[in-house]
């Protein structure tokens, strides 16, 4: 039931850019996990290209999911914070408890930070279809 939730929550969204003004929030990269409270940390997936990557000329985290996370920022004025590492910090922070979404992930609900997961982009390579979304870590907000 939170999978069609959560799935019709992100429809809106997306619907609701395009009928309504942009409001002022955006998606930063920092190299910490402090000073920047009343935003939404995100363990992103540094070389995932073109799904995600850093981007090392602009010093921030460009994608289809970043881009989302943009539109999706400037609808709600959400603010999102990629904080930058590898994809060994990824996990570690999602461990840690330290980031409320890891993106550009596969879903695997034994990770034991797991509390649900969103599938945003599937894709073809080869003849196998690869999927890749977020993971809402157990300390995301349900309201959020």
């Amino acid at each position: 039931m939170k999978r069609y939730i959560l799935k019709a929550g992100i429809i809106f969204i997306i619907l609701a850019i395009s009928l309504q003004a942009f409001a002022l929030a955006d998606v930063f990269t920092t190299q910490k996990t402090e000073g920047m409270s009343d935003c939404i940390y995100v363990a992103g997936s540094p070389e995932a290209y073109p799904i995600e990557y850093y981007d090392d000329e602009t010093e921030k985290y460009s994608g289809i999911i970043p881009d989302l996370l943009e539109l999706i920022s400037k609808s709600t004025e959400l603010d999102f914070v990629y904080i930058n590492g590898n994809k060994e910090s990824k996990e570690m922070l999602a461990e840690n408890l330290q980031a409320e979404i890891v993106s550009s992930a596969q879903n695997i609900p034994e990770h034991p930070y797991y509390k649900d997961y969103a599938e945003l982009v599937s894709y073809t390579v080869g003849n196998e279809v690869l999927t890749s979304g977020i993971i809402f870590t157990t300390i995301a907000d349900d309201d959020t």
